[in-house]
């Protein structure tokens, strides 16, 4: 009979100081994965309170300031700008607010700005006009240098010498077609004492400008260059000689100006005035 002897093996287990560190590992974790959460809530909860802060009524707009205008309503650039009393003044876009008001007839810029905690300012500054153009039988368009049509009125006022070849003219806040440029040009830089004489300008024939004194005299004035020279040889010679018999003015070449009268020709030197 065979002889069998058992030789048990012993497994010895996990030392427990291994069990140990695990445990206290996985502790860390976990006390680290709440700090996150904790401090995520945190940024979440302050988020929420400053954006509830920022809508709430502390902060809307109560005041809209206005300022600048002279023939533009206060009240119409207020409402195309899109500000409105009430509304959170954190979702107030100054930039929209300002090109809806730059489009205005009669604004030539404008700003925009938010006025903690509770107001906005709305800046203007206005065109000025320098000609009426025609612009219907019984109508006339204030525009400016650059062309902008400013307003419709029955009657130019006085100082704004009408002007022609700059058709055609649309609405107010709609720019002259082509054409325009060297007859306002003209009408922008002529000196106001030369200015109160002038009863109209125009395109002359040969694409320079024409203006007209009253009651009837013609200055040819030529392409809108030189203008101090041209403009001092025509005062010059309107002060020097007597216009009641004056025809044409011609100061295309400003240092020998050419004077004709209903009968004559002369010449007149603009050096002995300077």
């Amino acid at each position: 009979m065979a002889d069998f002897s058992l030789n048990p093996q012993v497994v010895a287990g996990p030392d427990p100081r291994f069990r140990r560190r695990r445990i206290e590992v996985r502790r860390q974790q976990g006390r680290r994965r709440l700090y996150v959460l904790g401090g995520l809530l945190t940024v979440a909860g302050s988020a929420a309170v400053g954006w509830g802060a920022l809508r709430s009524p502390v902060l809307d707009v109560d005041v809209i300031r206005v300022t600048g205008t002279g023939r533009t309503p206060a009240a119409e650039v207020v409402a195309v700008s899109g500000v409105r009393r009430g509304q959170a003044l954190i979702d107030l876009d100054p930039d929209s607010a300002r090109a809806a008001v730059s489009r205005l007839p009669w604004v030539l810029r404008a700003t925009v700005t938010r006025q903690w905690p509770a107001s906005v300012s709305i800046s203007v500054t206005e065109r000025e006009p320098v000609a009426a153009a025609r612009s219907g039988k019984r109508s006339w368009a204030l525009v400016d240098a650059e062309g902008r049509v400013l307003a419709t009125v029955a009657e130019p006022p006085p100082g704004l010498p009408p002007v022609s070849g700059v058709a055609p003219v649309g609405l107010p806040g709609s720019r002259l077609g082509p054409g325009w440029e060297a007859v306002l040009r003209v009408a922008a830089e002529t000196p106001r004492p030369l200015l109160d004489r002038v009863s109209a300008i125009a395109e002359a024939d040969d694409g320079g400008v024409e203006l007209t004194l009253a009651p009837d005299a013609v200055v040819r004035f030529g392409p809108p260059e030189q203008l101090e020279e041209k403009f001092t040889a025509i005062s010059t010679v309107l002060a020097q000689v007597d216009t009641a018999d004056l025809a044409v003015l011609d100061v295309r070449i400003p240092r020998t100006p050419a004077l004709t009268r209903r009968e004559a020709a002369t010449r007149v030197s603009t050096r002995a005035a300077g």
